[in-house]
């Protein structure tokens, strides 16, 4: 059994093995309507996109980086174990994407975003609450299939990277 901190937790990309813990970790946020629903095969398409945070054969937390254009990304189908929530883990999964993203850009104008009902959470990590209005494209691509699109209170969130 992992210990509560995951201090010998591993985080690194995500691999094909992954997908069913990634299924399985996200799903019960997708059924409380916290996450959007995420099939294998689209969890698949963004396995070179996806992060994990890994104790022995135990996934704890996992996150994607998507680029919306070439210098706006979203952080997204972010989830944290229950067991393993407040304990530090999903913070330094989010600061670990980052800056192994910073290390592979040379462009300076990079905005993350993430659309969130933890703005407190995102806020630790340098983001600021911004107008939903300014993501087009995600609203577009993935709001319109969510049944809160009219009643969404997640918070967006962006910092310059």
């Amino acid at each position: 059994m992992p210990s509560k901190s995951g201090s010998s937790a591993v985080y690194r990309m995500a691999n094909d093995q992954d997908v069913e813990k990634i299924f399985n970790l996200i799903s019960p946020f997708s059924k409380k309507n916290i996450l959007l629903p995420r099939s294998k095969e689209g969890i698949i398409a963004d396995l070179p996109l996806t992060w994990v945070v890994a104790d022995n054969n135990k996934l704890l937390a996992t996150a994607c980086l998507i680029e919306y254009q070439e210098d706006l990304y979203e952080i997204r189908a972010f989830a944290v174990d229950l067991h393993y929530q407040r304990s530090g883990i999903g913070k330094k999964l989010i600061e670990f994407i980052l800056t192994d993203f910073k290390k592979q850009n040379t462009r300076s104008d990079i905005r993350i975003f993430a659309f969130t009902y933890v703005p407190e959470f995102f806020m630790k990590l340098g983001m600021l609450p911004v107008e939903k209005d300014k993501f087009p494209k995600k609203i577009f691509d993935d709001c319109q299939y969510c049944f809160k699109i009219n009643d969404c209170h997640e918070v967006a969130m962006q910092r310059n990277l």
